[in-house]
């Protein structure tokens, strides 16, 4: 949380290293965000969900990137869910997570950017999104990968 006596500046530098925290978590999962379009049967899903692996990738690399996430490819997230089981299915929920993460991420980049740092309540609040945020994709992802290890596990004892 961030300290309401701090100094304006000091708000400002304690969200953006939070920030920059953040995505270098989340960086882990670029890999899980490139496949989502892969699952997709139809283009119908397939192109946004590449809208939204691109929207990622760009956000990851580009320190000053604050577009919101593209609203169809947030939306093709629950259909895709929806229709693969299995390992696909922990990616996609991880992928959730991790967009979870990155839309508070443009929220900390766009109040960083708009050199309104006098409002200490828009600081505490949007870090503590991100914080939250952060949370759940460490929670479920500790989960999902204990998912797909069992899994293999299950796959190598049955191949011998």
């Amino acid at each position: 949380m961030i300290d309401v006596t701090q100094s304006q500046s000091d708000r400002a530098i304690a969200l953006g290293r939070a920030t920059m925290v953040a995505v270098a978590a989340i960086e882990s999962e670029r890999r899980t965000m490139r496949v989502l379009p892969l699952l997709a049967a139809s283009d119908e899903l397939r192109v946004p969900l590449h809208a939204l692996a691109a929207w990622y990738e760009r956000l990851c690399i580009d320190t000053e990137y604050a577009t919101p996430a593209p609203a169809e490819g947030i939306e093709a997230l629950p259909l895709i869910a929806q229709l693969v089981t299995g390992t696909p299915r922990c990616e996609v929920r991880a992928a959730w997570w991790v967009v979870r993460v990155a839309e508070e991420v443009v929220v900390c980049r766009q109040l960083l950017g708009s050199g309104d740092d006098s409002d200490s309540s828009k600081f505490e609040l949007a870090l503590s999104q991100l914080e939250i945020a952060m949370h759940g994709w460490q929670q479920h992802s500790s989960k999902d990968t204990a998912v797909i290890a069992g899994e293999r596990g299950r796959m190598n004892s049955t191949s011998r």
